[in-house]
């Protein structure tokens, strides 16, 4: 079945958010690519850098914007100019440096290594990096891999299976009346990538929210605005928590979205990203090592998030009141 690269370009060309946009206009990349239009192959490339870097020039996190910035360097590296994306690599590193030396994403050191020809020093990250990114992303690293090393296929783990139920969130911006600044995360069904369901007794929630009254980089938020299920069910009069952290030494970004039982034991209903969600379905014990870092080993962590709706001002905080959440179920 033929598909119809105008059809996905006018869809890419309308996506509000602009890391959605830069990366579909990086897949949309391969489908002229697949038809041997170069000239459309390029300027879905050039409008993929367009938007990754208008992303990162508007974000002010130092790590964010380098991580961003390494999307738009990848590009580059697809187009072959590899001295723009030598400029792109460099500027997110001096961000990095400039802001009380943040460790550099691995991302970017990624391309770092593709810009310099260190390809086994690439291959390495490789690995890491499957494991942190959405296909999108994955689809991206791959290009640029092969551009600089067109007789070398990249590295592979493992074969990917097709995860189709999805889990939709909406989450505030810093200014909460302001549905603009809203962002969002889709999550990989846990149930149905796994094949079967995994529950956390209470005492995990016990534990982690004790660890939260003890470590400043530990987080309770009332940020989400909603969360559509795979079915399509809005479940936002639901008792769903995520978990959203970051490890410290090689930043990756993992999130757990979790729902409080009757009996008070937590079901793990999906997870992100998408490779996570991979890598655990292969193996199991990725997710509990995961989870019990969360309360026994506060150090693996730059920072952990536990996120729940929108609540009035009065409502109790976590580190104030050890505040339990309810049942998600109806």
């Amino acid at each position: 079945m033929d598909v119809d690269c105008e059809k996905l370009a006018e869809e890419a060309a309308i996506e509000q958010n602009l890391i959605k946009r830069g990366i579909a206009f990086s897949q949309l990349s391969k489908c002229y690519k697949g038809r041997n239009e170069n000239e459309q192959y390029i300027a879905m490339i050039q409008k993929a850098i367009e938007a990754f870097h208008t992303a990162a020039e508007q974000m002010d996190d130092a790590y964010e914007k380098a991580l961003i910035f390494s999307y738009e360097a990848l590009c580059w590296i697809s187009l072959k100019e590899v001295e723009n994306a030598r400029a792109i690599v460099n500027i997110g590193f001096e961000l990095c440096k400039n802001q009380s030396n943040v460790t550099p994403p691995l991302i970017i050191q990624f391309a770092d290594h593709l810009v310099s020809q260190n390809i086994n020093e690439a291959e390495k990250l490789w690995g890491e990096l499957y494991q942190t990114f959405d296909q999108g992303i994955i689809e991206l690293l791959k290009e640029a891999f092969c551009t600089i090393n067109p007789s070398k296929e990249p590295p592979c783990l493992m074969k990917s299976s097709t995860i189709t139920k999805k889990w939709h969130i909406v989450f505030a911006g810093k200014e909460r009346n302001d549905r603009t600044q809203d962002w969002t995360l889709d999550f990989s069904d846990a149930d149905s990538t796994l094949g079967k369901e995994l529950i956390f007794k209470s005492e995990f929630m016990q534990d982690l929210i004790e660890q939260m009254k003890e470590s400043k980089h530990y987080r309770f938020l009332r940020i989400i605005q909603t969360i559509i299920s795979s079915n399509n069910e809005d479940l936002t009069d639901k008792a769903i928590y995520l978990i959203l952290a970051t490890s410290a030494e090689e930043q990756l970004k993992i999130g757990i979205m979790l729902g409080s039982l009757k009996e008070g034991d937590y079901h793990v209903i999906a997870v992100w990203p998408e490779a996570f969600a991979q890598a655990i379905s292969e193996n199991n014990d990725i997710l509990f090592g995961f989870m019990t870092r969360l309360v026994k080993d506060p150090q693996w962590f730059l920072d952990v998030n536990l996120l729940s709706f929108l609540g009035s001002e009065d409502e109790p905080e976590v580190k104030e009141e050890g505040y339990i959440p309810p049942d998600y179920y109806s």
